[in-house]
């Protein structure tokens, strides 16, 4: 594996997260519509009783209810369209036709518009109405024909959807102006027309982190959670094995706010085995313990000057499995890593962040006799070609280099959630073009507020990490470590 290769990939895709978020946030962040009023048909107050227009926050989005005595819809106004849902009060059956809707961009411009199921490459075509029975409902969207349109490319081409304000009114332009959905409904075989305007308001631009009116002082989150599975055969005629897996997740924070100053601790944990037989050890599947404590002086909007102390060890013995399980390859600070840098760390937005330290300590500990005699984790001199040599049997190594860490949280869809961080390390005292990687991600799908499933990997590669072959015999160079864990279970947050 090329070392340069991976780092380079993984740069590449945390800045290529962090661009579209950027992109997402600039794109939903510019504009507010709101509904702004309502034509109901003539002599409404005598003929559907009193009207409402109600505004109303679900979830992270702004929806606007109208209702009289036949109807009830609610709207949501979109990036490229109008979604709505549509109740039917009445004792009858009421009709929506879809060729008979209108949509006024703010231009003045007219259009029809295109509905749930209906194809792109008919949007001229008519479309058949559609009947909502007594104490009905639909869930729809209006998407104005003019702003479908196909893009041709060497491979042929595909449909794509304007934005509802186009683009070139990203920086500005379109506040104050409307837009206006004229929605006939037929109640009792009488045409109702309901012509329902929009208004486009700026919006606040988003602010980071450090923008924010955070509480001063002391304030804390984490969160415990428990994942399994288990799996059982009898009588299986193509075979298996019984197994019962679990693994016990802890993660807190506590943060300290005083004006230009803060000072971040994370604790993160996970312990997690496999038990094929209960008669036999059970096999280790996740172990973790990392902690950081970053402190960061205000320097401008996104930057804090910033030191960092990080730890990072694991709490049981692990062993290789598939060759050896009697004889232990790890344990509690066996290794352990502790580095402390003083750098710059830039948050953009809330979603990114990255810190950089030029001058970084580096200590790895194998605090056991056996493995620090073989040289594990790089405590002693592992190359014929080092520039650094090590006393023989040392349970410490020190390293003086450069440090980088790239963060990224972003919410994929409702209640699918992606973490990542990209951890980098040079150490300029030893073969500096030999960048250690540590690579962690984690997809998480929220079911409700304590059932989850989540998918993590970690990546690692680390020159000084010795392998042997079959023979025992050390390899050259290092591998690429890959640990990939799928677990369904509980999260509780801890306030």
């Amino acid at each position: 594996m090329n070392v340069r290769k991976l780092t380079i990939g993984a740069a590449i895709i945390c800045c290529a997260l962090f661009a579209q978020s950027c992109s997402y946030m600039k794109k939903t962040s510019r504009y507010d519509v709101n509904l702004s009023s309502v034509e109901s048909p003539v002599n409404s107050k005598e003929q559907f009783g009193e009207t409402k227009v109600v505004s109303f926050t679900e979830g992270d989005k702004q929806k606007y209810r109208y209702e009289d005595d036949y109807i009830d819809i609610v709207w949501f106004v979109g990036l490229e369209s109008f979604d709505f849902s549509l109740s039917n009060k009445t004792e009858h059956t009421i009709k929506i036709n879809w060729d008979d809707i209108s949509y006024v961009d703010f231009t003045g411009n007219v259009s029809r518009v295109l509905h749930t199921g209906d194809k792109y490459i008919d949007k001229n075509k008519s479309q058949p109405a559609t009947s909502i029975p007594k104490k009905a409902s639909i869930t729809d969207r209006l998407l104005p024909t003019d702003n479908v349109y196909w893009l041709s490319s060497q491979n042929g081409g595909y449909w794509k959807e304007k934005p509802l304000i186009p683009s070139q009114f990203d920086n500005g332009g379109a506040e104050g102006h409307t837009m206006t959905i004229l929605l006939p409904i037929m109640i009792e075989n009488v045409q109702n027309d309901y012509t329902f305007e929009f208004v486009i308001n700026s919006k606040p631009e988003s602010k980071t982190t450090d923008q924010n009116e955070l509480p001063q002082g002391w304030s804390h989150k984490g969160n415990i959670g428990l994942n399994f599975g288990q799996s059982s055969y009898t009588n299986w005629a193509a075979g298996g094995q019984n197994a019962i897996n679990w693994q016990g997740l802890f993660n807190y924070g506590l943060y300290y706010l005083n004006g230009n100053f803060k000072w971040d601790n994370t604790l993160t944990t996970a312990l997690g085995y496999s038990y094929f037989n209960f008669k036999q050890k059970p096999i280790k599947t996740d172990d973790k313990i990392e902690f950081t404590s970053l402190a960061g002086l205000k320097a401008s909007e996104h930057l804090n000057y910033a030191a960092e102390l990080a730890f990072r060890s694991q709490f049981a013995y692990g062993f290789d499995y598939a060759n050896d399980s009697t004889h232990y390859i790890s344990k509690f600070l066996a290794p352990a890593y502790i580095s402390l840098g003083l750098g710059i760390e830039w948050v953009p937005n809330p979603h990114f962040s990255l810190y950089f330290s030029p001058i970084t300590g580096r200590v790895t500990i194998v605090n056991d006799d056996y493995l620090a005699s073989i040289g594990a984790f790089g405590v002693n001199s592992l190359d014929a070609n080092d520039t650094t040599q090590h006393a023989k049997n040392a349970k410490v190594r020190y390293e003086f280099g450069a440090r980088a860490v790239a963060k990224f949280q972003y919410p994929l869809a409702k209640n699918i959630d992606f973490n990542s961080k990209l951890e980098l390390f040079s150490n300029y005292l030893n073969h500096p073009e030999r960048v250690d990687v540590d690579w962690q991600n984690m997809l998480v799908l929220k079911v409700n507020d304590w059932l989850n499933a989540n998918i993590a990997t970690h990546l690692i590669y680390d020159y000084d990490i010795p392998f042997y072959d079959e023979a025992g015999v050390k390899i050259e160079g290092s591998k690429v470590q890959f640990k990939e864990v799928l677990a369904i279970g509980f999260m509780v947050n801890l306030k």
